[in-house]
């Protein structure tokens, strides 16, 4: 995943660009959209949006906010940082973005922890069959650029090859970013709004 961490360079902030490659990979396998509808009907979503959380380092809280999940990155990443830039500043609830949909994957950033293990005890007495995804400060060993990332599965849902196959999809999806549709190399896929 080294051409992710060089995101900077082409004035993209990191969270948008790694936030893609997670959901590219997890709406890339099914059991991984697996939930229940407004009936209660067990199926697949068609795919997931990202739900993720906006750090407010004023007074330490986050809040949640979803956004339209896009397979084209410049369009996915437009979205994205619209979208934070829009809720970013909504504080004292706990969802900052209102009308969040039945098919979302939850993801969260820890920038301040690199770590080998993360485990999050996660209660809800509703069906929680989406995945719950972490990952960490990068750090560079041995000349390479390591990124921590974690998995939470409902058995339910997936077993151990498929969490596989999915943190398999991520490295491999962050790894050859010039094979992203609207890729960072096909011109400016922030529209003009990247970090500067």
């Amino acid at each position: 995943a080294e051409p992710l961490f060089r995101s900077g360079e082409h004035g993209l902030k990191f969270f948008p660009v790694m936030l893609y490659a997670i959901m590219r990979a997890v709406n890339r396998n099914r059991e991984f959209r697996m939930g229940f509808d407004e009936e209660g009907r067990l199926g697949y979503w068609d795919e997931v949006v990202p739900s993720y959380t906006l750090f407010h380092p004023e007074d330490n809280t986050f809040t949640d906010v979803w956004s339209e999940y896009d397979s084209g990155f410049g369009t996915f990443y437009r979205t994205v940082t619209g979208d934070m830039e829009r809720y970013g500043k909504v504080r004292g609830v706990i969802k900052a973005r209102p009308g969040q949909p039945r098919n979302f994957c939850p993801v969260s950033c820890l920038p301040w922890l690199s770590f080998t293990s993360f485990s999050q005890d996660t209660y809800t007495d509703g069906p929680f069959l989406f995945p719950l995804i972490r990952f960490g400060r990068y750090f560079r060993r041995d000349g390479r650029m390591w990124l921590p990332l974690s998995v939470f599965v409902s058995h339910a849902a997936a077993d151990g090859y498929h969490t596989c196959r999915l943190i398999n999809d991520i490295q491999e999806i962050a790894a050859r970013p010039e094979l992203w549709p609207e890729g960072p190399e096909t011109g400016d896929p922030a529209g003009g709004r990247g970090k500067r």
